[in-house]
């Protein structure tokens, strides 16, 4: 069913999986390095990423003035990507694993797209209050985008000539902003979610008025193995479940 096409068949697989009663949702940000620092401005001017392609967006001799100009500023990124991810309940741990959570990302390979992953460490995790209302139509939201097509141009037009926002073509920021506009935040209802970049959003989730309270925090299991040692957790919380208790089942 996790296949399927039709976004009410899909909201209704995601929905018996997951926990929409936790009261938070997770904004997980992935780090330019491994370091989890700023990289070193030599260092990406030097690589083939998407400098050349966000200057040449401007188009004409205008691509050719901005293009130092976009490779500096995009060489003092701290955050490549970002995606949303739900707290699974217990039959999703089960089916799916305990070390699991589902995620909803966008990338020029998967277009728009929800699976259940084990995140890596370059992610910084970020827990933004939600009651049940506005989880449920995060994830109605994600059901009816899911498969919708990446667009680089918006992607990097986001950076020098971000325009009128569109109702279709996504990549990571734009989809994750979108998302977030189901809570009562005013600042996910002022920024056009097709000008933020990763660094921009950050910002916003971070400093935002959605802080869980102290007894809704809750460490994704990736931290929990980074602190306590994936042996450690695995003994302690995923041999609970049966996918979690195999682990030539995690990735």
């Amino acid at each position: 069913m996790a296949d399927s096409n039709v976004p009410t068949e899909l909201y209704a697989h995601f929905k018996r999986l997951l926990d929409l009663d936790c009261g938070y949702v997770f904004v997980a940000f992935m780090r330019e390095d491994h370091d989890g620092g700023a990289p070193r401005v030599e260092d990406r001017l030097s690589e083939a990423y998407r400098d050349d392609d966000v200057a040449r967006g401007v188009g004409g001799c205008f691509g050719a003035l901005f293009q130092r100009d976009v490779q500096i500023f995009c060489a003092h990124f701290v955050y490549i990507h970002c995606e949303i991810a739900f707290e699974p309940n217990t039959l999703g741990r089960k089916q799916h694993g305990a070390d699991k959570m589902l995620a909803v990302l966008v990338n020029a390979k998967d277009n728009v797209a929800m699976r259940w992953r084990h995140y890596d460490n370059r992610y910084e995790w970020l827990q933004l209050r939600a009651t049940r209302k506005q989880l449920e139509a995060m994830l109605k939201f994600a059901c009816s985008t899911r498969g919708e097509r990446f667009s680089a141009a918006q992607r990097d037009a986001a950076v020098v000539r971000p325009g009128v926002e569109q109702a279709t073509g996504w990549y990571c920021t734009k989809h994750v902003a979108t998302l977030l506009r189901s809570l009562d935040c005013e600042m996910f209802h002022f920024n056009r979610t097709n000008s933020l970049t990763c660094d921009e959003l950050h910002t916003l989730v971070k400093f935002c008025n959605h802080s869980p309270s102290a007894h809704l925090k809750k460490q994704p299991p990736i931290v929990m193995e980074k602190i306590f040692g994936r042996d450690n957790v695995g003994e302690v919380l995923y041999a609970t479940t049966e996918a979690g208790a195999s682990k030539s089942e995690r990735e």
